[in-house]
């Protein structure tokens, strides 16, 4: 799925436009993650361990907006 982020209001650092994509990996086995330049480190959360607080402004929405999605349409 893909989400247009363009309400004005999303950030206090002002107008930002942002797009979004969601996607389900198939299988079992998740992909090796790293930390490059923009992160120290990097790891999967299960999605029921992520809280609002750990996210900056409005991405714990939509990971959540995400997350209904994808367990609306049954994966």
């Amino acid at each position: 799925g893909e989400m247009l982020l363009d309400n004005p209001y999303r950030s206090t650092r002002g107008t930002t436009v942002s797009v979004a994509y969601g996607f389900q990996l198939p299988g079992i086995d998740q992909p090796v993650v790293k930390g490059m330049d923009d992160a120290r480190e990097a790891r999967w959360w299960n999605i029921d361990e992520v809280t609002r607080s750990m996210m900056f402004e409005d991405h714990f929405l939509i990971i959540e907006d995400f997350a209904n999605r994808f367990r609306n349409i049954g994966y």
